[in-house]
């Protein structure tokens, strides 16, 4: 199976590399997907699925579907410059919240970082008015506050484009910010804290947790192909980079 230049990605701070195209990273059936960095796995639950289109990419129903990363020190012991990148499509969710990737604990302010989509059109910070669509979001935190950097219409305009896009945020503890790129290109950013929450719960891939009350709330309909984190602050240069190294594989 080809990974279709992804040997050509930026690997300056790469801790953590999920990438279904890879057959070192996952083979069509195993509920493990392997880590291409540090050994840190996850675990595909609930039946999860797996799809060959566009070299290889992981389905998640917007039910219960999900990959749930075994916790390590290694993927929160650099809290002072983070990024996370992730390439997914999006079905049609209706008016619904997802959260694609997080480590949240039992609130927003105990967040080390995520990235998230709302569609319901109700009032929040990352939308004011509450009349905005498809509003994809970055949040941290920092134990006592949270962030929010947003962009709306992404992903579709009133519901999901089935169209693979790629996805960064970034932090930095020197500049306080938080940075949201959508397909290689800045979209917003917000001054934030200059120190991130360590949170110990586990990474979450596909569908978030509303503590106590239920372990697979705000789950996504749609498929994820890779996942990368970073223990730096991705410049918008190389944001391009791991844009332009591999938007062919998805046409």
């Amino acid at each position: 199976m080809s990974t279709m230049g992804a040997s050509k990605i930026v690997k300056d701070g790469l801790v953590f590399y999920l990438d279904a195209a890879n057959p070192k990273s996952y083979v069509s059936g195993d509920t493990i997907a392997n880590d291409l960095i540090s050994n840190i796995n996850g675990t595909l639950e609930n039946g999860t699925g797996f799809l060959e289109e566009n070299n290889g990419s992981w389905s998640f129903d917007g039910s219960d579907d999900i990959i749930l990363v075994n916790y390590s020190s290694e993927l929160i012991s650099n809290l002072d410059n983070m990024s996370i990148e992730i390439w997914m499509n999006v079905g049609a969710i209706g008016s619904k919240l997802i959260q694609i990737i997080t480590n949240r604990d039992n609130s927003d302010s105990k967040t080390t970082m995520s990235i998230n989509l709302d569609n319901r059109q109700v009032v929040r910070l990352w939308n004011p008015l509450g009349t905005d669509t498809m509003v994809l979001y970055g949040h941290v935190s920092n134990g006592t506050n949270a962030y929010y950097t947003p962009r709306n219409n992404s992903f579709g305009i009133t519901d999901g484009d089935n169209t693979w896009h790629q996805v960064v945020l970034t932090f930095s503890s020197s500049e306080n910010e938080l940075k949201l790129y959508y397909d290689g290109e800045f979209s917003s950013v917000v001054t934030t804290t200059n120190s991130l929450y360590n949170s110990t719960k586990l990474w979450r891939i596909g569908s978030g947790y509303s503590y106590p009350s239920s372990p697979y709330t705000y789950s996504m309909l749609g498929d994820i192909s890779n996942i990368k984190m970073y223990h730096k602050t991705l410049s918008s240069d190389e944001v391009m980079i791991n844009y332009n190294t591999l938007k062919g594989r998805f046409g």
